[in-house]
């Protein structure tokens, strides 16, 4: 429904309910003042009517709306691009009067200190977006805090039933493995050893990736065997140990037929391991995340696929969920789900022009 002479407005939000405008403009942009029911009747109305807000006339007229981001960073393989994609939708959303406050943690409990200070300044902060390591207990606390406190918190690469009012992007570790093993026994010989990588030790979300992985293949392609080798590492402080370990596997295994890296920071390793034991011809290795070092593998026809993970896109996502709460106030569903993308040499070059993956 809407006025033959122009937009709905307020007052004819106001007419129709029989309310005030003032609780109309209350319901609209998200302030207090009203009950939960009222609101809800007054944004359902306006729906109805075609109502449309005009966010950014309205974002200029009151303060900054401040979002904290808590987010590990590396070099530009995974973590990297949540930033990317942050920061890109902040800026086709900086109309809207929005002031991103960013924080780079190194550890989980260098981002357990940085969430307890925020916490004792959530009055400054309408917004959270982060990411989940292990799931300590006071990490889960903090979270809860900042819901109770009115906070709209988003956490990237999880899914906590035990934390109500927070959304997800969700990291889906389980069909992640599976992708990667229905590829790996797609472009394997009948018979021979699958290399994968360990991912972090406290990781629930690489083992659950890990395990689904092997499990998909022992039960669609039996007669491949699965070991695991090396452990996850954030930096190139054990690069040279992981390249050993793995030189060592491939040794101990010589009908190797594929290997996997768990993560994005394993791609490089296995590439020099199988290059250096001279077994690239033999070897298909499955590469984990699109970025500049995965693309130049790629291209050079050093791994046979990448396994995209859609970090860009869940940084991005889940800085807008945070806006539609805090902004176009709307309540989206706690959970929303990023594409998996499996990227060839064939269309890598989609990837770039789309220049929202691994370029700048």
């Amino acid at each position: 429904m809407s006025r033959e002479s122009g937009k709905v407005t307020i007052r004819d939000i106001s007419a129709k309910l029989g309310v005030s405008s003032v609780s109309v403009h209350r319901a609209l942009t998200g302030k207090e003042g009203i009950s939960d029911e009222l609101r809800k009747t007054i944004l359902e109305t306006a729906s109805e009517m075609g109502y449309e807000m005009n966010y950014i006339a309205s974002s200029l007229k009151r303060k900054p709306t401040r979002i904290a981001v808590v987010l590990p960073d590396d070099d530009d393989r995974y973590f990297a691009l949540f930033w990317k994609g942050m920061r890109a939708c902040a800026r086709d959303l900086q109309a809207l009067n929005i002031e991103i406050v960013e924080y780079v943690s190194r550890d989980e409990q260098h981002q357990l200190q940085i969430l307890s200070d925020i916490a004792r300044r959530s009055d400054e902060f309408r917004g959270l977006l982060t990411f989940t390591y292990t799931r300590q207990l006071s990490y889960l606390l903090l979270l809860q805090k900042f819901v109770a406190r009115g906070m709209a918190v988003a956490v990237l690469d999880d899914s906590i039933d035990d934390v109500e009012g927070v959304y997800y992007i969700p990291a889906h570790a389980g069909t992640l493995g599976a992708v990667a093993a229905e590829f790996v026994g797609l472009i394997s010989p009948a018979e021979g050893t699958v290399l994968l990588t360990g991912g972090r030790r406290d990781s629930a979300l690489h083992h659950k990736k890990a395990d689904s992985f092997i499990s998909h293949l022992k039960e669609h392609r039996p007669h491949l065997k699965t070991e695991i080798v090396g452990e996850y590492h954030t930096d190139g402080s054990g690069q040279k140990q992981l390249v050993e370990a793995m030189k060592k596997a491939l040794f101990e295994h010589p009908d190797t037929v594929a290997f996997y890296a768990l993560t994005s920071h394993d791609n490089d390793a296995i590439v020099e391991a199988v290059q250096e034991m001279h077994m690239q011809d033999q070897v298909r290795i499955v590469a984990t995340d699109l970025n500049r070092h995965t693309a130049a593998h790629l291209s050079a026809g050093e791994v046979s696929v990448v396994i995209n993970q859609g970090a860009f896109l869940k940084g991005y996502h889940g800085l807008d969920v945070l806006v539609d709460r805090l902004i176009r106030n709307t309540d989206e569903e706690k959970s929303f789900d990023c594409p998996i993308d499996l990227v060839l040499r064939s269309n890598l070059d989609f990837y770039a022009k789309a220049n929202y993956v691994y370029t700048d």
